[in-house]
């Protein structure tokens, strides 16, 4: 799991994470036993962003996110949508099942 540094959040209301901070990491999909590489911008939500079948490649992607957070790449929802989409992906991302979104998310909170 990595974590990097931009703009603060949108409101006080995000209170989980320090100011600016966002998580990304890998997680081995239980269906289709690709590694995702996945994105919380705020520690409320996780987005799964691409598909490896390897899992260097699946890290070299969430560690891409974080260092383009840090340098402030991803200043809008625009840039990130945009940056995601450049990223390369060898599959479509499967969404994971509710059990592994809560457990992605306690991770987050503990690390907090």
């Amino acid at each position: 799991m990595s974590k990097g540094f931009g703009k603060q959040p949108p409101s006080e209301d995000w209170t989980i994470l320090t100011e600016g901070e966002i998580f990304t990491g890998i997680v081995k999909h239980p269906g289709t036993k690709l590694w995702q590489s996945w994105i919380s911008l705020y520690g409320i939500e996780v987005a799964c962003v691409t598909a490896h079948r390897n899992k260097e490649a699946a890290d070299k992607a969430a560690q891409s996110l974080a260092a383009a957070w840090k340098e402030g790449k991803l200043a809008t929802a625009e840039d990130v949508s945009r940056f995601i989409q450049s990223i390369e992906t060898d599959a479509l991302v499967q969404p994971l099942p509710p059990k592994d979104l809560k457990r992605l998310i306690q991770r987050i909170q503990d690390l907090s």
